[in-house]
């Protein structure tokens, strides 16, 4: 039987409330500072009520628990919490929900969240798929991109962004199969290196996996076609309702491209002749399995994501 039990937020400080003692009381061993950390920055005010179910059985922790966790000295445990998170106190207004899982380095599993609780743009344009969770019998809807935060031992970086990308397709369109997390990771190709822990995947093995999974993908790479034409191409992609893998490369880290933001009018208002409209859009919006979705690398610098160096 499923526990539920209701948390009030009065304050960003009252997502402690969540964690002390209810989270440590059911997994006293997993660190749920980032977990914490997200819900403070990223949701902040904008959510009134978290509803804690527990126990909850989530479809991607399993698949990585009957691969790689059941076989350990020390086991986990295989139940999940599931956090459903509202905007108001009367539980109508649905903003999603976020997956905890017994883990010692991070608790973070799944999440499925509004764009309009994450975005931080005044204006974006994101690709989403429907999502459908169910509390005490009552159906919710979430319109969202999918989202996990890597677990380091089976799956990492490249894994998620070719899970969130396969997933999507599979909620949107019925010829698409939808992949658990664990099945992501033993369909990836192997050459020299082990499969699990797995120690990342390079591109033409990523390109392979898209492949078994449906997909014939295009490799792009920013110095050979020149930025202007990258660029372009990652727009025009994107306006086309096609997602893409991005490969940071000097951080050696994989995420997803999907969206952009609003076209910089100071730009347009330069322009002078035939232009394409990406040329003035700053913006990409990605999916980071390092913070929650709908993060934004541009070509203002940042510390998260430093100008020009990224490849897809």
């Amino acid at each position: 039987m499923i526990d539920h039990e209701i948390v009030e937020l009065k304050a960003e400080n009252a997502y402690q409330a969540i964690l002390n003692p209810k989270l440590l009381e059911i997994f006293p061993s997993a660190d749920h500072s980032l977990l914490i950390k997200d819900l403070k920055e990223r949701v902040g005010n904008s959510c009134a009520a978290v509803v804690i179910e527990y126990p909850y059985r989530d479809f991607d922790f399993s698949s990585v628990y009957a691969q790689f966790y059941a076989k350990k000295h020390v086991l986990p445990s295989r139940e999940c919490i599931r956090l459903q998170l509202f905007a108001d106190r009367e539980l109508k207004d649905y903003l999603g929900f976020c997956i905890v899982r017994d883990s010692p380095i991070d608790s973070r599993g799944r999440a499925v969240l509004s764009p309009e609780l994450l975005l931080t743009t005044n204006k974006a344009y994101v690709l989403t798929c429907s999502y459908r969770a169910h509390l005490v019998g009552s159906e919710l809807h979430c319109d969202t991109w999918p989202w996990m935060a890597q677990d380091t031992d089976i799956a990492v970086c490249a894994h998620v962004a070719v899970w969130s990308i396969v997933n999507y397709y599979a909620s949107k369109y019925a010829r698409y199969q939808q992949r658990s997390i664990g099945e992501i990771a033993d369909m990836a190709p192997t050459y020299l290196g082990r499969k699990t822990p797995s120690e990342g995947l390079n591109l033409i093995q990523i390109s392979e996996l898209f492949t078994a999974n449906g997909f014939y993908p295009l490799i792009l790479n920013k110095q050979a076609i020149g930025e202007q034409a990258f660029l372009r191409a990652v727009f025009s992609y994107i306006e086309s309702g096609i997602p893409m893998v991005g490969a940071l490369t000097k951080q050696g880290h994989a995420i997803a491209v999907v969206g952009h933001g609003e076209i910089d009018r100071s730009k347009l208002l330069q322009a002078k002749g035939l232009s394409w409209h990406s040329d003035f859009i700053p913006e990409l919006i990605i999916s980071d399995d390092n913070h929650l979705p709908f993060t934004v690398i541009s070509d203002r610098p940042t510390a998260a994501y430093p100008s020009g160096d990224w490849t897809m």
